[in-house]
């Protein structure tokens, strides 16, 4: 019996010392898989193999003395590129290039390489919003170079006893009356204080146009006629037309221009020509129709126009 469980616990260790051979000749065999694809994963990589690491250290290298150099000359030359020297010129005599200075005052001393052109140009805008051109360069070492244009001037107008310049994007540009640009008095029922009346946009920049295409097409077809005078109501979005000798002509500026003005002009080719009519006023805003109240009724056309437009 002692003989036989000799013989067991040798057939035992015989077998543990096999057994443990055989785990650590597995594990040796993965690990030699593993460090042979990792070898030749990595000889596959540019940066592994000998030729072209050279050169990819060579252009690192190439990189690096370039960024250095770049910063060594920012760094003494910085001084030299900030603003010192700013430039307005206006394109038009409606633009108030001061106002420009002061909008832009605040870049001097700042990098002219780094300014945010379309920064300037918000500032510019905000501060006179007729302004719609804006041209910005950079001239090295230290000069910015601005130029304005404004939108075209349509009307003259008059706010609290102060004149202004009507341009085409509806704002108002403190301006002296001039001969020959046509007044627009403006009827509304809005209060603006004074202080920020001036190159703000208070009239919609559609309505203004439309008005301005329907003085053009008046003048255009109607050669006899004389415009007297120009009133708009801003809320009732109208125009009325005051002609020399002539009655009153009543636009919708959000209508159909085109079909106002085709009536009118049918109206004095077939009909009666408008200045020889005796009428007090002429209403073209209703499509396909025209009203008109004439002469022999003028105390009640009168009263009827005051009734519907005077402002309280």
């Amino acid at each position: 019996m002692r003989r036989k469980s000799h013989t067991i616990i040798a057939k035992v260790r015989i077998w543990k010392d096999k057994g443990h051979s055989f785990f650590r000749w597995i594990f040796k065999e993965k690990l030699q898989k593993k460090n042979y694809h990792r070898n030749r994963i990595r000889l596959q990589l540019p940066l592994f193999q000998s030729r072209v690491s050279k050169k990819t250290l060579v252009l690192v290298s190439g990189v690096g003395i370039l960024l250095c150099g770049i910063s060594i000359i920012f760094l003494l030359f910085w001084p030299v590129f900030l603003v010192s020297k700013i430039e307005v010129i206006r394109k038009d005599n409606i633009s108030n290039i001061d106002i420009v200075y002061r909008a832009v005052d605040g870049l001097r001393s700042e990098s002219l390489l780094w300014l945010d052109k379309s920064k300037i140009s918000e500032s510019i805008t905000k501060y006179q919003g007729n302004i719609t051109d804006i041209e910005i360069s950079k001239v090295l070492p230290d000069t910015l170079k601005i130029v304005v244009g404004s939108a075209r001037g349509l009307f003259l107008t008059a706010y609290k006893g102060t004149s202004y310049l009507v341009t085409s994007n509806g704002v108002f540009v403190p301006y002296e009356l001039e001969e020959g640009v046509p007044f627009l008095e403006v009827h509304t029922d809005a209060e603006y204080d004074l202080s920020i009346v001036a190159y703000k946009q208070i009239l919609h920049p559609e309505y203004v146009q439309a008005a301005n295409y329907l003085i053009q097409k008046l003048q255009d077809n109607l050669l006899t006629i004389s415009i007297e005078r120009l009133d708009y109501y801003v809320e009732e979005r109208e125009l009325h037309v005051s002609l020399k000798d002539g009655p009153i002509l009543l636009f919708d500026v959000f209508g159909s221009l085109d079909d106002q003005i085709k009536k009118l002009l049918i109206y004095d080719k077939e009909q009666t020509p408008i200045m020889r009519a005796g009428l007090v006023y002429m209403d073209l805003r209703v499509p396909g129709k025209i009203f008109s109240c004439t002469t022999e009724q003028e105390y009640q056309c009168y009263a009827n126009l005051k009734r519907i437009y005077t402002k309280d």
